[in-house]
């Protein structure tokens, strides 16, 4: 693969992802993939967002060195905040925000935890409904591909009433979820995930760190 569109290319087929689907799990418009690949463009401003998706490097992409593959993984920080206060204002419908930054985990850490990079997201708690769990200040990372899959009294990031929270979920009888905090002073409450409430599932917390 000698140039930069080849490796581009190869890779996403490699990843069974149309130009649609990375451009959405970068957070690019499709004709940057298009300009890239067809090599009408050499380089992007997004090529750190595009190699997240990917799995590999942006150096890999650019230069095709082996080595540049690295011993660690980006994984991109997004500028929305999880809230975890029930009480918090409402903010804009977005659930994914800008990427302000990135942060590095090992890649055999990823691989060992079965956790892909393009599925990873990462997030800043706000409020102390989860506390002492977590608290407001604290890095959160984020498996998206487990959006559709509860497992009971894990902690989710959830999205409603136009902001992304984060919550513990609880398998209830008829389908429905109770959505809990940690934080004993804040209500429960239940809702269906499939019956058109007005909640959405981002992904579930993987792990957290904290400044001490």
């Amino acid at each position: 693969m000698e140039t930069l569109s080849d490796r581009l290319r190869a890779t996403r087929k490699e990843r069974n992802l149309s130009q649609k689907a990375l451009a959405e799990a970068a957070g690019v418009p499709q004709s940057t993939i298009g300009s890239l690949e067809s090599g009408r463009t050499e380089s992007s401003k997004r090529l750190a967002e595009i190699a997240t998706a990917l799995d590999v490097t942006p150096e890999w992409l650019l230069h095709g060195d082996q080595a540049a593959m690295g011993e660690y993984a980006l994984i991109p920080r997004h500028s929305i905040r999880a809230y975890a206060d029930a009480s918090i204002g409402t903010q804009s419908d977005d659930t994914k925000g800008k990427v302000v930054d990135h942060l590095a985990f090992k890649r055999e850490w990823l691989r060992r935890n079965y956790l892909h990079v393009s599925d990873m997201a990462s997030l800043v708690v706000e409020g102390d409904s989860m506390e002492p769990t977590l608290l407001e200040g604290d890095t959160i990372l984020i498996d998206k591909s487990q959006a559709d899959r509860v497992i009971d009294g894990k902690i989710y990031v959830v999205y409603w009433d136009g902001a992304v929270r984060v919550k513990r979920l609880q398998k209830l009888p008829g389908g429905r979820l109770l959505c809990s905090s940690d934080n004993p002073i804040v209500q429960p409450f239940e809702f269906f995930p499939d019956n058109g409430d007005d909640i959405q599932i981002i992904g579930r917390v993987i792990w957290f760190g904290r400044m001490l």
